[in-house]
């Protein structure tokens, strides 16, 4: 096999079944994986690689001279006696995050291939209903007049554009037609409220999507990963431009680079390109509490200050734990999430009067928006901490550049009180949440 490495695709798809294993043959393979309807993504080339490695155990078994015996392949063999060729391990997946726009391509982001990976690690709550509503009026920036409140969701995010900038804020408690929402926009809302898709943690495993599956395509192979679910995200600006890069711990990967499509070249796909727009960190709205919301009492409805953001990054992470099954090849009934932790780094030029040495000292909670791209119809990104804790002593300054440049380093924390509703069945009280614009 030969070709050129520079023209590849990776297409994702959400499984029935995790390591989508064969009923017939007991095996993950080519016929199960055909079932299932793949998505070729919208990402960088270079990460794109023949992906995993072989598992194997050492044979420090007696000898005869001073050699080394060939290692075993940690797999079972099938009902011919014949080894299963397997590889496990992780694919990196970087790509530009473009949303769902007018949702021709993609109706909303539970079909959305972000979408799809946010929900299996994240729990995924989509609008209500139609995905804005007009307000009737609006006593401050925390609390509106709905026309319809049935469209709301506790806890969900909603957004809209204020003298053409992207504000965002989540709803902490529905009286009525009366939405009560925190942090404060800047002014009080007025015609449409845009009311997004919002991805939660979640503690119930039960809560989350379904597992994933990838397929690799180049010149001259193809391999697919079953039983795939995020480890990982790092949400990156380059330098305002919006990416998402993704490590994905896969169970199970092989090669089916003697598939009709391989041999006949036609195995590479062109991307799907979703209707929206590229989110990029202009035209939008960041800001934290001005007040601690430790105890806060719900519904919470906290003045905020905005936060000038020179740079920011922020980090994702969660821990899988392999639930373990002897009855499959792969040695894994699914991974599920044990914990997560996001971090976040932002970088300003000016000073945030609500971010002190002493916020630092006394442990305060803060909630912090950060908004990832303007808003529009089917457009919108952000990342709420509804109480962020300050990881570092903010008096630290950052002098490597020519301007002298605050650092503000966050971390997830809780509990968060002023959401009316939590639970299970609701984005409401959750410690950290990503908002897409419908």
């Amino acid at each position: 096999m030969s070709g050129t490495p520079h023209i590849k695709s990776l297409s994702v798809a959400t499984e029935t079944t995790f390591g989508s294993i064969n009923p017939l043959t007991g095996l993950p393979d080519a016929v199960a994986v055909g079932l299932l309807s793949y998505t070729s993504l919208e990402c960088e080339r270079a990460p794109i690689m023949v992906a995993g490695e072989a598992p194997v155990d050492e044979r420090p078994d007696t000898r005869t001279g001073f050699y080394v015996h060939a290692p075993e392949a940690n797999t079972a063999c099938d009902v011919n006696g014949n080894p299963i060729p397997r590889r496990t391990g992780q694919i990196q997946i970087d790509q530009v995050v473009t949303m769902i726009g007018a949702a021709t391509t993609f109706a909303n982001y539970g079909v959305h291939p972000i979408g799809q990976m946010l929900n299996a690690v994240l729990r995924y709550s989509a609008p209500l209903g139609a995905s804005s509503d007009p307000v009737v009026g609006a006593v401050s920036g925390t609390l509106f007049t709905a026309t319809d409140p049935t469209k709301f969701t506790v806890g969900g995010m909603i957004c809209q554009p204020q003298a053409g900038v992207g504000n965002y804020s989540f709803v902490t408690g529905i009286a009525g037609p009366a939405i009560t929402t925190s942090p404060a926009m800047t002014s009080p809302p007025s015609g449409d409220m845009r009311i997004g898709s919002t991805f939660t943690t979640a503690t119930q495993f039960t809560e989350l999507g379904a597992s994933l599956s990838f397929r690799g395509d180049g010149d001259g192979f193809r391999w697919y990963a079953v039983g795939c679910r995020p480890s990982a995200l790092n949400i990156t600006t380059t330098p305002h431009m919006v990416k998402f890069s993704w490590t994905i711990e896969c169970a199970h990967i092989f090669d089916d680079n003697f598939s009709a499509q391989v041999t006949a070249g036609v195995n590479i796909v062109d991307p799907v390109i979703a209707d929206g727009c590229a989110a990029h960190m202009l035209q939008t709205i960041s800001s934290v509490s001005m007040a601690d919301v430790r105890g806060v009492s719900s519904p919470a409805a906290e003045a905020k200050t905005d936060l000038v953001v020179d740079e920011f990054s922020a980090s994702l992470s969660w821990t899988l734990g392999a639930r373990g099954t002897a009855a499959t090849p792969i040695g894994i009934a699914d991974y599920e999430v044990t914990d997560f932790v996001c971090d976040v780094d932002i970088l300003t030029s000016i000073e945030t009067p609500a971010l002190t040495q002493d916020t630092f000292l006394k442990r305060e909670l803060h909630s912090l928006i950060v908004g990832l791209s303007n808003v529009s119809t089917g457009n919108g990104l952000c990342i709420y901490l509804p109480a962020a804790a300050l990881q570092a002593d903010p008096n630290v300054l950052d002098l490597g550049g020519d301007i002298i440049k605050y650092r503000y380093l966050f971390k997830q924390s809780g509990p968060w009180t002023g959401d009316t509703a939590s639970g299970s069945s609701s984005p409401g009280g959750k410690p950290f949440r990503i908002g897409l614009g419908n």
